[in-house]
């Protein structure tokens, strides 16, 4: 009877122990989900998903296919996005990512950016940002592109270059 008592009052202090433990993980979810609508992720993942759609098209655009080809392939892209769709939804992604931000942040600052996004400048940001993100991959191709003949130059060079005498003062 004893030992009874002794594991109820243990089973009790645990759970109330552990049960503000519960509490705080949901508050920090809670908190996560709403800064990822603040961010209006769900409405970026579809912009993206309309992204790889065209990306998708272009694979199964062929010049000079007969009708009943083209047909198998609109056929075969359908049954591509299908399957990314099903795979790559908010639904499907959504538990994912509320995770990987309540890693990322604690719950008060989950809050402060909830409230960074929903203000006028916040929303400013995600109106703006696919544009600038657009301009600025433009920009970081454009130089890359400046850059390669140097950067293949120096891919063809030997490695380790050419002998030099060595340096008396390594020899100290």
């Amino acid at each position: 009877m004893k030992k009874k008592l002794c594991w109820m009052i243990c089973l009790l202090m645990l759970i109330s122990v552990s049960s503000p433990l519960f509490a705080d993980e949901a508050s920090q979810r809670a908190a996560a989900q709403e800064l990822l609508e603040a961010m209006q992720t769900k409405e970026m993942m579809a912009k993206q998903m309309e992204s790889v759609k065209k990306m998708i098209g272009g694979f199964f655009q062929m010049p000079n296919v007969s009708k009943e080809q083209a047909s198998q392939m609109e056929a075969r892209q359908t049954q591509v996005m299908d399957f990314i769709y099903k795979n790559m939804s908010w639904d499907v992604l959504k538990p994912d990512f509320v995770q990987a931000y309540m890693e990322a942040f604690t719950e008060p600052e989950m809050k402060e950016l909830t409230s960074f996004y929903k203000s006028p400048i916040g929303q400013k940001l995600l109106e703006k940002t696919p544009e600038l993100t657009a301009k600025t991959m433009q920009i970081t191709q454009k130089r890359v592109m400046a850059l390669m003949p140097e950067i293949q130059k120096m891919a063809m060079e030997p490695v380790g270059g050419t002998k030099k005498d060595p340096d008396p003062a390594d020899k100290k």
